[in-house]
């Protein structure tokens, strides 16, 4: 997500609503924020990209992601 915002300029929100259809009864974005929050906590999901990018761009951290999932 955060290469497409950073990127190719597209809206966090453009972006959530494209999945709308695929997202279960009761999601909501508090509880999407609070899934999110607790995966931050575990390196497999922090650096699951490692082994596919080979070269990061230089602003990428995950607290660039954050921000950018969150604005």
């Amino acid at each position: 997500m955060w290469l497409a915002v950073e990127h190719l300029g597209l809206s966090p929100e453009a972006i959530t609503a494209a999945f709308e259809p695929y997202r279960p009864d009761g999601w909501t974005p508090a509880l999407a924020m609070e899934h999110l929050a607790a995966k931050l906590d575990d390196t497999r999901f922090t650096t699951d990209l490692d082994t596919l990018v080979a070269i990061w761009p230089d602003r990428y951290t995950i607290e660039a992601v954050i921000a950018a999932v969150t604005a």
